[in-house]
């Protein structure tokens, strides 16, 4: 878990990075909570999302793709992006999207675990 680092300048910046970008926040940032490089993770499950999908997540009313509120503690609908999957996506990657996007950070896969994932799935 990253310590407070109250408004140093690294607090800022990731403070604006996710202002400027909410639709990527993991539900801790989002609900104020610690938070690490699982976070990161979470982030890099919505990009996957996109990316199986097609659609980009919402981040307003007009679009209702993947839109997290307060109401859902910040949470992907899962239902929902499993409906929306592209055909011919790859098993494995439709599952590591959504265990990226767990709502506990504890259950997420490392970097290390995605890029292991990868490595099989495009025989790197």
């Amino acid at each position: 878990s990253i310590p407070s680092l109250g408004h140093t300048c690294l607090h800022c910046c990731l403070l604006v990075l996710y202002v400027m970008m909410p639709q990527f926040m993991s539900p801790e940032i989002a609900l104020g909570m610690s938070f690490g490089l699982a976070a990161d993770i979470f982030s890099y499950g919505i990009l996957l999302a996109e990316v199986i999908t097609g659609r980009e997540p919402s981040n307003d009313a007009g679009r209702e793709f993947l839109k997290r509120t307060a109401r859902n503690q910040f949470c992907l609908d899962e239902e929902e992006l499993r409906e929306n999957i592209l055909e011919g996506c790859p098993e494995e990657l439709q599952v590591m999207a959504l265990q990226c996007c767990d709502g506990e950070s504890d259950y997420r896969p490392s970097a290390s675990q995605c890029v292991e994932i990868l490595e099989v799935l495009f025989c790197v």
